[in-house]
């Protein structure tokens, strides 16, 4: 028997198969079309979306079916926040919003305005911000108050997935959570945030741990979709994106963090409890539960990752886009192999879309210091590497300020696949770094959940430690790492006179 992962992105969804091993068995990919249909509008037809996930999940239990492993259970690992109203039919009467979407930021901010930050932050881990489902609660009801009425469901991504699939509307703490509207203490909706929001929680869906048998995929269902996936199989609560991504990169104990460095990097160090430091709310990080149970995630990180390199790409580096097409490989392997493993003389503020945590200022502007006439075009692409590894070892040293211990890094994402990327995060920080043997951390994570729903696995340590087993493991090298604490004493003082002049 196998389980699959099912992760529902922002662009994309992704299938990934796994044995009770833990080996891979297949993956299938379906892309959709990420919608912009007026200025602050970030939506996604829940249609195209939909017919994505069946198509790959068709693919992928085909394959499985194949190789004499059948798929026996699914979980979903899914985006943060996204949204989509259901009328009594259960179709969609709008299309899905995601994080983007900056509708109803004004009725945000009063109800944060009405709770008080601090108090906002001890229910649900997280500072008010338009990102979050409750926004769009809210602004549906102002804005469009026929949409909200005839709603019987607001559903997130996991919850239209098991509503769709069995019928039950469920969501996970970890998902539930990016809400807004959810108490991480108590694990449930929160009455005090309802109260305050005037939100139904008839609206909202039941909550569960991740790893919950939820029910089992219809007959006519399964049928009529045509999935080919062999009866009573079964669905499993997965989770947000980032947990279940730190679960699949093995980050399940204290003293470990995920680095997930794509389009952006996001880091999530592991955490017991959430009687944590108010210091985090300053540094407006957000605790959301682990999809591991009894754990906790502190999440951060920067709002530019691979971006940056992408920027320099099409801006600056046409020599190397040149020197890739003549050799007929990736102009990334050109820009980053040319590099030396010492800190650039140029030191860059990453901040070309704001600074992220712990900064978390939007109008912060990038920032290039030190440029002279003797300057490479290799002391540039390296000073936006290294800003961006000052930048983790910033949101390192605040998180262990507030005494959560860190000391190693789990690398997933585009930058894993480069090991000297993955080199230089270790020589900035001072950690050291694994990269996991299988890719698609968050489809993998989703996988394990589906097996440990069903009592496939003993515990999650268990079968973390054969994946972990192929993982890559690089150290800091110690002469280096101290040339970079000397750069980052002076990068942390740019950082301060940067944001001084932003009057912040």
């Amino acid at each position: 028997m196998s389980f699959m992962g099912l992760d529902i992105g922002t662009t994309g969804c992704k299938a990934l198969v796994i044995s009770e091993s833990g080996k891979l068995i297949t993956r299938a990919y379906a892309g959709y079309h990420l919608l912009h249909r007026g200025p602050g509008l970030s939506e996604l037809d829940p249609d195209e979306v939909w017919r994505a996930a069946c198509s790959v999940i068709r693919e992928a239990a085909s394959a499985a079916s194949n190789a004499g492993d059948p798929v026996v259970a699914i979980a979903p690992s899914v985006l943060g926040e996204a949204v989509t109203p259901i009328d009594e039919s259960g179709s969609p009467l709008s299309f899905s919003t995601t994080s983007a979407d900056m509708r109803g930021a004004d009725e945000i901010q009063q109800v944060g305005t009405m709770i008080g930050a601090e108090r906002l932050f001890q229910i649900t881990g997280h500072s008010s911000h338009p990102m979050f489902t409750l926004a769009k609660l809210l602004y549906w009801r102002r804005a469009e108050p026929d949409l909200y009425r005839r709603a019987q469901k607001f559903l997130c991504w996991e919850d239209m997935f098991f509503y769709r699939l069995c019928g039950r509307c469920v969501i996970d703490y970890s998902l539930a959570s990016r809400t807004l509207l959810f108490d991480i203490n108590r694990k449930t909706w929160s009455d005090e945030m309802l109260s305050a929001s005037h939100i139904e929680r008839e609206v909202l869906s039941e909550t569960v741990p991740s790893g919950h048998l939820v029910g089992y995929v219809e007959k006519e269902i399964n049928k009529e979709l045509e999935l080919g996936l062999p009866e009573h199989c079964a669905l499993v609560a997965g989770g947000w994106d980032q947990g279940c991504a730190a679960l699949g990169a093995g980050v399940i104990e204290e003293g470990v963090a995920l680095d997930n460095t794509g389009t952006t990097e996001c880091i999530a160090v592991v955490a017991k409890g959430s009687s944590i430091s108010p210091r985090l709310r300053q540094g407006h990080y957000q605790v959301v539960p682990h999809v591991v149970p009894d754990l906790y995630l502190i999440s951060g990180g920067s709002l530019v990752g691979g971006m940056l390199l992408q920027w320099y790409r099409d801006t600056l580096g046409g020599y190397e886009v040149e020197q890739a097409a003549r050799q007929g490989i990736d102009p990334y392997d050109v820009i980053l192999g040319q590099l030396s493993p010492a800190p650039s003389p140029v030191l860059v503020l990453p901040y070309f879309a704001g600074a992220g945590t712990p900064v978390f200022n939007p109008n912060a502007k990038g920032v290039f210091w030190g440029l002279t006439l003797t300057t490479t075009r290799e002391d540039i692409i390296k000073g936006l590497i290294d800003g961006l590894g000052y930048e983790l070892r910033q949101n390192i040293e605040f998180i262990k300020g507030c005494g959560i211990a860190v000391d190693r890094l789990h690398v997933v994402g585009g930058a894993s696949r480069s090991g000297f990327w993955v080199q230089q995060k270790c020589n900035v920080t001072g950690c050291t770094a694994f990269v996991p043997g299988i890719s698609d951390a968050s489809a993998l994570g989703a996988a394990l959940l589906a097996g440990h729903g069903i009592g496939a696995f003993d515990s999650y340590n268990t079968i973390i430690s054969k994946i972990m087993d192929h993982a890559t493991e690089k150290k800091p090298d110690p002469p280096i790492y101290q040339l970079y604490t000397r750069s980052y004493a002076l990068y942390h003082e740019l950082v301060s006179s940067a944001i001084a002049m932003l009057g912040e």
